[in-house]
């Protein structure tokens, strides 16, 4: 018995549609792994946008003098630390907070627990500066303040 060899053409044909399979595939898992990257880059940046958010909003409070408003932005384990009054006579101690910027800020979540911190630069009513990490811990509230920034 002899076998007929498949006429060419047919044979260019079949290498043709699979080479048109594997480029489709490829650009499929290209395009895929794009899209996936834009959402967790925004995921990232929306928590880290919150984090921020909780951090700019707590020194605000600081620097309007608004102590028991700036209490109430700190963790729970913080707060049982600290009583309300003496977290304002603390405050209310120190050189005001006259401003601040953010430099950096990251988030974390480790075994279901997800914590943040943002670098600062803080400048003060008689012109010094400090530069502390503020830490955070999210809260079923939102994002809270774990220490003092001062």
């Amino acid at each position: 018995m002899t076998s007929v060899p498949a006429p060419q053409g047919q044979d260019r044909s079949s290498r043709k549609k699979l080479l048109v399979a594997l480029i489709a595939a490829l650009a499929l898992c290209a395009t895929g792994s794009a899209v996936g990257g834009y959402f967790l880059y925004q995921d990232i940046a929306t928590k880290t946008a919150e984090v921020r958010d909780a951090a700019d909003g707590y020194l605000h409070h600081l620097e309007a003098g608004e102590y028991s408003l700036a209490y109430g932005q700190l963790c729970s384990s913080t707060r049982e630390s600290y009583s309300a009054a003496a977290f304002a006579a603390r405050m209310a101690k120190q050189t005001r907070l006259s401003s601040h910027t953010f430099t950096g800020s990251q988030i974390s979540t480790v075994n279901g627990v997800s914590t943040g911190h943002v670098d600062a630069r803080l400048t003060f009513a008689d012109g010094t500066e400090a530069r502390p990490t503020i830490l955070l811990a999210k809260e079923s509230s939102g994002w809270k303040v774990c220490n003092y920034p001062a």
